[in-house]
């Protein structure tokens, strides 16, 4: 999961995952972390590239997915 990737990083490691992906560290650390935003595929591929391969294209899709399902849910359960 993304999120724990993200824990697992110091925070100055954090800052230049960041500026690899071409985000700010607040975007990932409040928006994306909590699912708040989703990434778009170019910044999907960005997140992959900077990981080294620690993460995934499947593994971020299905971290964000997760988001979008639990949205949809609760929206129809009004």
């Amino acid at each position: 999961m993304f999120s724990e990737f993200w824990s697992s990083l110091s925070k100055d490691a954090r800052i230049q995952f960041s500026q690899k992906v071409g985000t700010s560290y607040g975007y990932i650390n409040k928006q994306l972390v909590y699912k708040k935003r989703q990434p778009s595929i170019k910044m999907l591929n960005a997140m992959v590239h900077a990981s080294n391969g620690v993460l995934t294209h499947k593994s971020l899709v299905d971290f964000f997915s997760s988001s979008f399902e639990e949205k949809e849910y609760s929206n129809s359960s009004n």
